[in-house]
C-alpha cells in the first residue's frame, strides 16, 4: 500500500512537468523591430512574432520599435536643417535599425475593418515571414524604413 501512496503524486508531477514544458516549449515571445534587425540575416524567410508600434497610411507601411521612439526621430528629423546633411544621414541610419516595413498592409486593415480606421496607429503583434533579401533597383519603398527587412503579415493581434 504504502508503494502506492507515492505514486499518484509522482504520476501527477510528471504531468505537470510535461504540462509546464509544452506551455514553454509551443509560447513564443514577441521580438521589437530592433532585435530582429540586429540578426536580419538569421531571420530571412523564417516565421516570426514582432511587436510595435504599427503605421499604415497611404505612404507608410510600417511597424515601428515603439510610438515613443517614432515620435522621437520624428522632432529630430523636423528639427535638422535640411543642409545639415551629416545629421540627416546619422538619423537616417539610426532610425532604420528600429522599423520593418510591412509587404501587405491589407492584412491588418481586413483585422480593423470593424473600427474602420483611414489609418493605422496603434501597438500590435505581428506574425509572418520576414524577408530581408535585397530589394530590386526599380523598387521603391515606402515608409521610412531605410533596410531591407520587410514582414508578409498572416496574423494579427492586440
Amino acid at each position: 500500500m504504502n508503494s502506492r501512496r507515492w505514486m499518484l503524486p509522482l504520476v501527477s508531477g510528471v504531468g505537470a512537468v510535461l504540462s509546464a514544458c509544452g506551455t514553454v516549449h509551443y509560447g513564443i515571445s514577441a521580438l521589437t523591430p530592433a532585435e530582429v534587425n540586429t540578426q536580419a540575416v538569421a531571420y530571412n524567410h523564417a516565421r516570426v512574432q514582432i511587436r510595435g508600434y504599427v503605421m499604415i497610411g497611404t505612404d507608410t507601411n510600417l511597424i515601428y520599435q515603439s510610438r515613443a521612439l517614432h515620435e522621437k526621430f520624428s522632432r529630430e528629423y523636423r528639427s535638422t536643417s535640411y543642409n545639415d546633411r551629416a545629421r540627416l544621414e546619422r538619423l537616417r541610419k539610426e532610425a532604420k535599425n528600429y522599423c520593418i516595413r510591412i509587404e501587405n498592409p491589407s492584412t491588418i486593415r481586413d483585422y480593423l475593418k470593424p473600427y474602420k480606421p483611414p489609418q493605422v496607429m496603434m501597438t500590435l503583434t505581428l506574425s509572418g515571414v520576414l524577408l530581408t533579401d535585397p530589394l530590386p533597383p526599380d523598387i521603391i519603398p515606402l515608409g521610412g524604413c531605410d533596410n531591407d527587412s520587410r514582414l508578409v503579415v498572416d496574423h494579427v493581434s492586440h
